[in-house]
């Protein structure tokens, strides 16, 4: 005869791997609806990347309240597209300058140019993005 706290134990170790499944159940069907599914062509469309880092930094520019974290936060978006963009095989190059004196203003503008880089194409544009 088995003693009371083995067979506790055991229904514990029971409802822990239960438990564990239903939750790695439940994730894999949440997944599915959060998974961001493009068309083949959008993901190997320069204009679709070039208009949507450019759409990034004007919208990360525009959330900065000075100068200054406008430009860290244009530095950290950066880094991350340089992360993002490699994995689909394109070299990314932004250059930009920040008109720090008019930030207050509305005349404020960060002056942007993008290059990006594939194996067949090379597109360049140069835009003036302005804080309000």
């Amino acid at each position: 005869m088995e003693k009371p706290h083995c067979m506790k134990a055991q229904m514990f170790i029971v409802t822990i791997v239960f438990l564990v499944g239903l939750i790695f159940t439940v994730q894999q069907c949440l997944f599915q609806y959060s998974f961001l599914d493009l068309p083949a062509h959008s993901e190997r469309n320069d204009y679709y990347i070039f208009s949507n880092v450019k759409d990034v930094i004007n919208q990360t520019i525009r959330t900065a309240k000075t100068c200054a974290e406008a430009e860290q936060n244009a530095e950290e978006i950066e880094s991350f597209l340089d992360k993002q963009i490699i994995r689909g095989g394109y070299i990314l190059e932004t250059i930009y300058k920040f008109d720090c004196a008019n930030w207050d203003t509305e005349n404020s503008l960060l002056n942007l140019t993008i290059n990006l880089k594939g194996a067949d194409t090379d597109t360049k544009g140069t835009f003036y993005l302005y804080n309000k």
